[in-house]
């Protein structure tokens, strides 16, 4: 894992160049302390802070030149070594055992479409001195960040917004149409906008071509088929098996030490019981924060996994009030942006404890809910499905499992019945606009649409976990997890999306991942006998919680409640303080909401 600079700018001087992209990189320092490097050839300015993790030798530095290419790479090939052995069949040459070179070397045998060919992560540019043309890569998913900001012949990118701040070309206009993502529907990004008018994301899954002034962006993958697998449930469970096994060997490779982070939850314990259950004689560490109040202490679901593992040397930390506020102007100077949640906190204080634990790497669990259908909000779509095909007593079953698993009450039951109405009437791109303006109360000033892009699915389920997984959950929880693993400089790893679990979990039917009120159906089967039964039968779905939201802004973290000079350019002032007043007094209803004006008001400040 590392950090990427560079620029191309015709209008800037050498020198002033070279102070720019040192200052970008000092920026960056964090990603990779390891080494740091820097390419100059005219307005191409290159540079890259590195974090050794496969091959340690200076040969594998950065950036990184082969012939006429010059490249800058951030993340992990994890079937490297297999891509090696087919270039060495057509006759290349290696002088390095890294990654990094082979990467370079595909690129430069299969172009473009060597990406094609790639399980892994990644964000990384290629500058071809010959052709003058700079082409750059994010991973399928968008795990390895890369924002960039063009206008007219410039063109500068980065792994982190806080180095793009140091280009002439960055501007501090606020997007005010992200804010409203971000407020309504909590998302740090939306396809290529981000907080800031002049800073772009490079969404996943899409190339880049920047060449002359002129800029062109293009999707390389994308999940196509859905529903199409008609094999026995068995045959897909043992298929699922086999795949995640494969990813988690994968995912193991390193030549510095590794950890897990273990949360209690079906999606981590998968994680640490399948590299126990493939190194048996292998000791494992794994990394938990807990809070000691009832409902957000999940010790006793962590400790069956322990328990079948003697391997695992667990750390646990719990974070202190004093050490909330002491870590609070990090944590979110870290993050960049205005925080939907307050368990990303959480997420940082494990990050810190890995590191104090002498560990480079970590496995983490992101990205199955997002295919795998584990969010009880999937659950109207899954009815609305039933109902559309004419199966009504389908739906009635599995409204009624879905209501007895969950200890759903009557209102439930009616806010089940209008979310499930609304979900056979309208489409995903309507169903956006809707929560955009319902979810929460509005407080903008001005109306924004979310502007949801269609996909292939005929589904309303499968509609729904294709937006979470390529444009509004997935996205948000992967800037979270880069930016708090790399503030330590942290490789964080999530095994979950390796492409092909993900292609095969979308071709099975939404009944092979949700039956009777159940979710994730076909991770419980296929990890049956790898995790712990008490785990495997758990039924109730508990996020990365916090007691933060409300009871935080109560206590160490209630001065972000102090309104700073442009929230209410933004938001309309009588409604936002009618809300806060509320809270103040006492209303906790809309605690989530005040937390995201907190975060917004605290970011705003730093502008």
């Amino acid at each position: 894992m590392c950090g990427i600079n560079g620029f191309i700018d015709t209008r800037i001087g050498e020198e002033e160049s070279r102070n720019i992209l040192d200052d970008m990189l000092r920026a960056t320092h964090h990603r990779g302390p390891d080494y740091t490097g820097t390419y100059h050839h005219r307005a191409v300015h290159l540079g890259h802070n590195r974090l050794s993790i496969i091959d340690l030798s200076d040969e594998a530095n950065q950036p990184f030149f082969l012939d006429h290419l010059v490249m800058v790479y951030n993340g992990e090939i994890y079937n490297y070594l297999e891509i090696k052995k087919e270039l060495e069949g057509l006759g290349v040459h290696f002088t390095t055992q890294s990654d990094t070179e082979v990467l370079l070397r595909s690129y430069q045998q299969w172009g473009p479409d060597c990406v094609q060919r790639f399980m892994g992560m990644w964000a990384f540019a290629i500058y071809d001195t010959e052709e003058e043309r700079l082409f750059a890569s994010r991973d399928r998913f968008g795990i390895k960040p890369f924002h960039y900001i063009h206008r007219g012949e410039s063109f500068c990118f980065s792994s982190e917004f806080k180095a793009l701040r140091r280009s002439p070309s960055f501007d501090t206009t606020v997007d005010q149409r992200q804010v409203a993502l971000g407020l309504q529907l909590g998302m740090v990004y939306h396809q290529e906008s981000t907080y800031w008018q002049s800073v772009k994301n490079l969404p996943g899954g899409h190339n880049l071509i920047f060449q002359k002034g002129s800029l062109k962006v293009w999707r390389y993958w994308d999940v196509t088929e859905f529903a199409t697998d008609e094999r026995s449930f068995e045959e897909k469970a043992e298929e699922f098996r086999e795949l995640f096994l494969q990813s988690i060997r994968l995912h193991l490779r390193s030549d510095v030490p590794l950890g897990t982070c273990l949360s209690g939850g079906i999606d981590s314990s998968s994680i640490v019981s399948s590299v126990c259950h493939l190194y048996p004689e292998q000791e494992l560490h794994t990394f938990s924060v807990y809070y000691d109040q009832e409902g957000y202490d999940e010790r006793k679901w962590m400790q069956e996994v322990v328990k079948k593992y003697p391997q695992i040397s667990p750390h646990y930390f719990s974070p202190s009030d004093a050490e909330l506020d002491e870590h609070l102007e990090k944590f979110l100077s870290v993050q960049e942006v205005p925080i939907a949640g307050s368990s990303p906190f959480s997420q940082y204080f494990l990050m810190r404890l890995a590191k104090d634990c002498g560990v480079t790497v970590t496995l983490d669990g992101q990205g199955a809910d997002e295919y795998l259908i584990g969010y009880m909000h999937a659950f109207p779509r899954i009815i609305a499905d039933h109902l559309r095909k004419g199966r009504i007593g389908a739906a009635m079953s599995e409204t009624q499992a879905h209501r007895k698993v969950s200890g759903m009450r009557q209102k439930g039951l009616i806010d089940l019945g209008m979310k499930t109405m609304a979900s056979l009437l309208m489409d995903e791109p309507r169903l956006s606009e809707l929560a955009m303006l319902r979810a929460l109360p509005y407080l903008m000033k001005e109306d924004y649409k979310a502007d949801e892009p269609g996909n292939a699915a005929q589904s309303r389920t499968y509609s729904q976990h294709h937006t979470l997984a390529f444009h509004s959950t997935l996205p948000t929880l992967l800037h979270y997890a880069d930016r708090n693993s790399m503030a330590f400089s942290i490789e964080s790893r999530v095994p979950f999306l390796d492409h092909r679990l993900v292609e095969a979990a979308f071709k099975m039917k939404v009944t092979d991942h949700v039956h009777q009120g159940v979710t994730k159906s076909v991770l419980r089967r296929s990890m049956r006998g790898i995790i712990p039964k008490a785990i495997e039968e758990r039924k109730d779905k508990v996020a990365f919680k916090t007691p933060g939201d409300i009871r935080w802004l109560r206590g160490p973290l209630g001065h972000l409640l102090e309104p700073v000079d442009g929230l209410f350019d933004i938001l309309d002032r009588s409604r936002t303080m009618g809300y806060l007043n509320e809270f103040q007094q006492g209303d906790d209803r809309y605690g989530k909401l005040i937390w995201r004006v907190a975060m917004l008001n605290h970011w705003l400040a730093r502008q």
